[in-house]
């Protein structure tokens, strides 16, 4: 996206032009727009004449400078920012320039939405200077409406919603519950849900919003089995249908946990769903008020979203959610969504600002560590180990996160030890397979076999454990027979794995079949074209097939794409050095 830059700045320009019929000089554009968005003498003679050809319809705007500014500013920082507040705030400020551009508006809505800056939200739905909804505008409303307890109000907005927006099942089912709040009949509410047409995939959203009922009248048996039937049978595995059947269960002495496969590696009463870790002596009474529910279902929906896309929609549903009943859960999905988007340093605000005592702090914690480790791995170290000296969880659990950021942050000899620790208690083939790349990094080779083997004991079919035997078979040992079997077994299991594709590549061009190694390396980095390794044998491959300038090129292309393995770029460098004459 980033080299589109330059065709950004000419339309920018073509639009002022239009609008102004004089050269602009705009003297406040931040440098970095001016860096990479320079254009040269010539590109700007061509852009004149294209707009002496085309003739455009001018652009009524008052204040075509600012206008310039803030389109420049509003498409650099979508394409580079990694704070979704200042992307927001760049599209705010534009679409302010053009009251009258729906698109402006829109965008400028959707994204001040999920930054959760609702007052600007709200400044855009009253300034916009055209008839036509934005979207999620009348959700917005509804949102205010039942915020605010004005149940009349809202009931009416979500029929006016519904007229377009009758696919969702979700707001059906809050619909039904109005009704379920002027007559009090269970026994209708469930018929009602229970006739929503939907997919298969949302039939466990309506036995738990039933069981919801239920459970709010104490009717606990009932509530149970209901949502037991969601987790269970339509495999509805959030967070909220887990605590609330533990809860129920609880209530009525049976064990909600039975048929959730968990050991005890993350603590006492510690349980991990969707990424949430779940403290089942923390849980609390249900609130199944309409506000309590409206807000459930638009998390639900943001849920939804969140888990199969890192689309816009996710966010700002989860947003609306928070502006109906501010909480945790909220951020910390939300904060999910941000990190899916590489929004890092809005996950990273959204992250620390759920508070110790709250029950959405260890999840908290942990992904954040997560979203430290690749821009300061100091600083997702110390977010470990102080969890290790605060918290209820395991000891050998956190030795394993801790060992996993020590490990992507090539502090090889502290991932070993971490993950040493780490394997008193779980010995499972996820550690033993950390341990081995530690080991492989740290140049420790007989130790990393030793590992994998252990591994794939424990987990005969997992494709990237074979591939990893097999590559160091091929590539450290010098046993390309033996290590082939292995590679091809990998690809049985994952034919497109790009990782595997390149090992068999690799393994070919070690025995001197050429061809064949062109073929499988080729595929790879179709599949992977920013892996520097793959891309490094490519080059060998390409180099060995009577391809030399295309090898070349493809060489030093790994140079500038591996950054880790120091052997390989050692290897790279030789082979230039060889060839590159």
């Amino acid at each position: 996206m980033k080299n589109n830059l330059t065709t950004l700045l000419i339309t920018a320009l073509i639009v002022c032009s239009c609008a102004k019929k004089e050269q602009i000089e705009v003297d406040s554009i931040d440098a970095e727009i001016e860096k990479h968005a320079k254009l040269e003498t010539d590109d700007l003679k061509d852009l004149e004449l294209e707009i002496e050809e085309s003739e455009p319809e001018v652009l009524k705007v008052e204040k075509p400078e600012l206008y310039l500014k803030y389109y420049l500013k509003s498409k650099f920082s979508l394409y580079n920012s990694n704070d979704l507040k200042v992307i927001a705030e760049n599209n705010y400020q534009l679409a302010k320039q053009d009251p009258t551009n729906l698109q402006a508006q829109e965008q400028a809505f959707l994204l001040l939405l999920a930054a959760q800056d609702y007052a600007k939200a709200l400044n855009i739905i009253n300034n916009k200077q055209t008839d036509y909804l934005i979207t999620f505008e009348r959700l917005f409303n509804y949102s205010q409406q039942i915020a605010k307890g004005d149940i009349k109000n809202a009931e009416k907005t979500l029929g006016q919603l519904m007229k377009s927006q009758n696919r969702l099942p979700h707001l059906k089912i809050l619909k039904t519950y109005f009704q379920y709040n002027k007559d009090n009949d269970i026994e209708k509410l469930k018929a009602d849900i229970l006739d929503i047409n939907s997919s298969l995939a949302l039939d466990g959203f309506k036995y738990y919003y039933i069981a919801r009922a239920y459970e709010a009248k104490k009717e606990y048996a009932t509530a149970f089995a209901l949502y037991n039937k969601a987790f269970t049978e339509h495999t509805l595995r959030t967070e909220d249908v887990f605590s609330r059947l533990v809860y129920t269960a609880k209530k009525v002495e049976k064990d909600g946990t039975d048929n959730f496969k968990s050991n005890d590696k993350y603590g006492e009463d510690i349980y991990l769903v969707d990424q949430a870790f779940i403290d089942i002596s923390k849980l609390k009474e249900l609130d199944n008020s309409l506000k309590a529910v409206s807000a459930q279902v638009l998390y639900d929906l943001g849920w939804s979203i969140n888990q199969t896309t890192s689309n816009l929609a996710g966010l700002d549903f989860l947003a609306l959610s928070d502006y109906i009943a501010p909480a945790d859960k909220v951020k910390f999905q939300m904060a999910k969504g941000m990190y899916a988007n590489d929004w890092t340093i809005t996950t990273t605000r959204l992250l620390e600002s759920i508070e110790e005592n709250s029950d959405y702090y260890l999840s908290a914690r942990i992904i954040l560590a997560d979203a430290l480790k690749s821009i300061d791995s100091k600083k997702a170290i110390q977010v470990i180990k102080d969890l290790k000296a605060n918290s209820k969880f395991n000891q050998h659990y956190l030795d394993s996160v801790l060992g996993q950021i020590y490990l992507e942050s090539a502090q090889y000899k502290q991932a070993i030890k971490a993950l040493t620790s780490a394997l008193e208690n779980d010995k499972s083939s996820k550690v033993y397979f950390s341990r081995a790349v530690a080991y492989e990094r740290a140049g420790m080779i007989p130790q990393s076999l030793a590992d994998l083997n252990i591994a794939l004991e424990k987990n005969p079919n997992n494709p990237i454990v074979l591939n990893y035997i097999g590559y160091l078979l091929v590539d450290i040992k010098g046993k390309a027979n033996e290590g082939i079997d292995y590679i091809k077994r990998s690809i049985e299991l994952d034919p497109t794995n790009p990782a595997s594709l390149d090992s068999l590549g690799w393994a070919y061009l070690k025995l001197g079949k050429y061809e064949q190694a062109l073929e499988y390396l080729e595929k790879a980095y179709g599949l992977e074209t920013q892996d520097g390794i793959i891309t490094g044998h490519l080059a060998d491959a390409y180099y060995h097939n009577g391809r030399k300038e295309e090898a070349v090129i493809y060489w030093n292309k790994a140079l500038e794409l591996e950054k880790k393995d120091a052997r390989e770029i050692q290897r790279i460098r030789n082979q230039l050095y060889k060839y590159n004459k």
